[in-house]
Formats: C-alpha cells, sequence, structure tokens
C-alpha cells in the first residue's frame, strides 16, 4: 500500500514539474507579457467606425428629389430608404419635414395655405420625382399618387435630371414640358410661349381634341398628355405620369 501511495505522490509531483517548466518556457517566450494583444481590439473598434460612417454616408447622400411646384418652389432630398435628408425650402419650416418619410413631407406641405392656392387654380400642382433609378422612382411615385389622391388638381411625374433640365430651358414646368411635347407630334410649329399661355385645362382640351378622344382625358391611362413611352404606368408622353384627373 505504501509503495502505491508513494507511486501516488510522484506522479502528482512529475505533473507540478511539468507544469512549473510549461509555464517557464511561455514566460520566456511572452518575456512574462501575459495580457491580450490591443491589436485586435483596435482593428474592432476600426471595423465598427468605418461601419458607422458608411451606415451615416448611405443615410444622408440623397439619391433622388421630389419637386413641389409652389410659388416658391419646394425641393425635398430622399434617401435610398426613402426618408427626407435634405430640404430646400425659401419661405418654410424644414426643421419639421426634415428626416420625415417624403408622404409625410409632401402631406404637411399640402396642408399649407401656399398648397392649397394653388391647388385651386387651373393649372393645379405639379409634384416631380427625379431621378433615383427606375426602381425608387416608381416607388415614390406611386407614394405620392396615394397622398395626393384625394386632391383632385394635383398631378404627379417622373423625370430624369437631364428631362427637368430640357424643361427649364424652354422656361416650362415639366408638366406643361410634357404636355409640349405630346402637342407637338400633331403641331410641330407649337412654340414653348404658346403652351405657357395656355392653363392645364386649356392643355387638355386641345390635346383631346388633336388626339380624337372626345373625353378630355387624352390617350392616356392616367396622363392627360396622350400617347408615347416612359417610365410611368401611363402612355402619356415623356417620363411623367398625372393623376388622371
Amino acid at each position: 500500500m505504501q509503495d502505491k501511495l508513494r507511486a501516488a505522490f510522484d506522479q502528482v509531483q512529475a505533473g507540478e514539474e511539468i507544469q512549473r517548466k510549461t509555464q517557464a518556457f511561455v514566460a520566456r517566450k511572452t518575456r512574462g507579457y501575459t495580457r491580450i494583444s490591443p491589436v485586435p481590439r483596435l482593428a474592432l473598434a476600426a471595423a465598427c467606425l468605418l461601419a458607422v460612417l458608411v451606415g451615416g454616408w448611405l443615410y444622408f447622400t440623397p439619391t433622388a428629389e421630389i419637386n413641389i411646384a409652389l410659388d416658391q418652389a419646394v425641393t425635398l432630398g430622399i434617401n435610398r430608404f426613402d426618408q427626407v435628408v435634405s430640404v430646400d425650402s425659401p419661405g418654410g419650416d424644414t426643421l419639421s419635414l426634415q428626416f420625415s418619410s417624403y408622404t409625410s413631407a409632401v402631406e404637411k406641405i399640402l396642408a399649407t395655405g401656399e398648397a392649397a392656392g394653388q391647388l385651386a387654380e387651373a393649372d393645379g400642382l405639379a409634384i416631380t420625382v427625379v431621378g433615383g433609378g427606375q426602381g425608387q422612382s416608381a416607388r415614390l411615385l406611386a407614394g405620392l399618387e396615394q397622398c395626393t389622391a384625394s386632391q383632385s388638381n394635383a398631378y404627379c411625374y417622373a423625370a430624369q435630371p437631364e428631362e427637368l433640365a430640357a424643361a427649364q430651358e424652354l422656361g416650362l414646368p415639366y408638366g406643361k414640358y410634357q404636355a409640349y411635347l405630346a402637342i407637338q407630334a400633331y403641331v410641330p410649329q407649337i412654340t414653348p410661349e404658346e403652351i405657357q399661355a395656355m392653363t392645364m385645362r386649356e392643355i387638355r382640351d386641345w390635346l383631346a381634341d388633336l388626339s380624337g378622344d372626345e373625353s378630355g382625358q387624352g390617350n392616356a391611362s392616367g396622363n392627360p398628355w396622350g400617347a408615347g413611352g416612359g417610365n410611368g404606368q401611363g402612355n402619356g408622353q415623356g417620363n411623367g405620369q398625372g393623376n388622371g384627373r
């Protein structure tokens, strides 16, 4: 029995001796440094900071615009998440619009007295989605049509920046620019000045006569400007579409 105990004790001592030697070896190789290296922590912190910066850039970078043609035009910068991240409004309250959904911002603008006055006029109120790519442009346009559905004199369009620039070069709002292109197909000699002097009701009636559509709605489904192709759901000339009113 004593021999067995002695043998067991010797094994324990041998195990302890191996542990001491191992610890001494590790200490020599690491020079006694036992803490976790700070390099992985710095790399993790840098990765987190980069993620925050990229996320902030994605959120605050506008990918589309919504132009509301009031007397003092309002331009909303819309990010890829369909949130308002910038507001260009010479006389409006920008703080209440920024960082809200684009539909909420448009509804607030439509509730103002200036918008109500414009909606009561013959030309109505034009709201144009500019840029955004085909997917976002169509999504924003659909949302605008929903939030203006109760407004009988609001017209929503989708355009690319170069089309809006062409309209501005002719001195026409985008809606009248579309009408100008549509009527030009029937009356090549029509001038932008003639279109500018007409009301939207007069333009729609004239286009209906030219196209042989006695309903006064043109040849388009949801677009008052007649036949043609574009990004909207209607068959109207150019890329925009109205609410079919």
